[in-house]
């Protein structure tokens, strides 16, 4: 485990206006699925009130944060305030820069990470061994975690964590504070299976289903029921990590086909924000950041983003 600064990194000129957001598709979907209507190609610069703008063609190409090199990988991205923080698959460590720009990097953790989440001083991430909670002077594992393998969101108010277990068809949920153990909240007879990305809200828990077609987005109540989960999208190529906004739509990248969607909480609206990101191996493109401006990602070797 290595902490402290590390020299060498540069963001690059825009694509797009910080101020677009891209739209390839919208439709309404039912646990049956639903069509996809594209709408002509326009430019707005000013869209009107309620109407999200569209750049030529009806996707905006996205900013790129960061660039590492062409032989570096970046496998998951998260934000926390200014910050973002990252996992450079190559050289198996977690660095944090500067949101805005990509500067100033810092080397956080140097192991085999996943996927993370940061809240604070507090990270949170899975490795092969399981999962890690660390502090800048602290580098704990997290009790009844073994060979977790998954996405990892902290609640709202900083009480829990949920990652998702994908070998053991579960959603577990471990304290925020030191000490903790995990624990299964939800297993496969509560409609989780093959379970990879995890995000909560005060009263539901997400979760996609991936590791092979078709790939599914869920929803469930936080609190014990024997309501069958809710099936918001089907048919998605190894859909991954989710963030929720505070509107309480859900974001997430489908790393196969290298689409990023969203979706009302209740299943309907589906928008397509992005395509062609990543390669389509599952090697990047699997967890995504977002703040009160961006919602960000990593695509090969890149850290990119939209306005949202």
């Amino acid at each position: 485990m290595v902490f402290g600064a590390v020299g060498g990194a540069s963001a690059l000129a825009v694509a797009c206006g910080l101020d677009l957001t891209g739209v390839a598709s919208v439709r309404s979907e039912s646990d049956a699925g639903g069509d996809v209507s594209r709408p002509p190609p326009t430019t707005t610069t000013e869209p009107e009130a309620g109407v999200e703008p569209r750049c030529d063609g009806g996707l905006c190409p996205p900013e790129v944060v960061l660039a590492l090199p062409a032989t570096e990988l970046v496998r998951a991205v998260t934000v926390d305030g200014p910050f973002l923080y990252y996992v450079n698959a190559t050289s198996k460590k977690v660095f944090r820069v500067n949101a805005a720009d990509g500067s100033e990097p810092r080397e956080m953790v140097s192991e085999e990470v996943r996927q993370l989440a940061v809240r604070g001083d507090v990270l949170f991430y899975t490795y092969p061994q399981g999962i890690r909670r660390m502090t800048l002077t602290t580098h704990d594992a997290v009790g009844g975690g073994e060979g977790v393998v998954g996405c990892l969101d902290i609640d709202k108010d900083g009480s829990f964590v949920y990652v998702a277990d994908f070998a053991k068809n579960r959603i577990m949920r471990l304290p925020f504070a030191a000490g903790g153990t995990a624990a299964a909240l939800f297993e496969s007879e509560d409609g989780v299976q093959r379970p990879w990305g995890v995000a909560v809200t005060a009263t539901d828990v997400f979760f996609t289903l991936s590791g092979g077609p078709p790939g599914e987005l869920r929803r469930r109540p936080l609190t014990p029921s024997t309501t069958p989960p809710l099936t918001l999208a089907r048919d998605r190529e190894n859909p991954n990590c989710m963030v929720i906004d505070e509107a309480g739509r859900v974001y997430w990248p489908n790393n196969r086909s290298g689409t990023l969607e969203r979706i009302d909480a209740d299943g309907r609206n589906v928008v397509t924000l992005a395509a062609g990101q990543g390669k389509g191996d599952g090697a990047t493109f699997t967890q995504l950041g977002i703040d009160a401006r961006f919602i960000y990602w990593s695509a090969d070797n890149e850290i990119r983003r939209l306005a949202r």
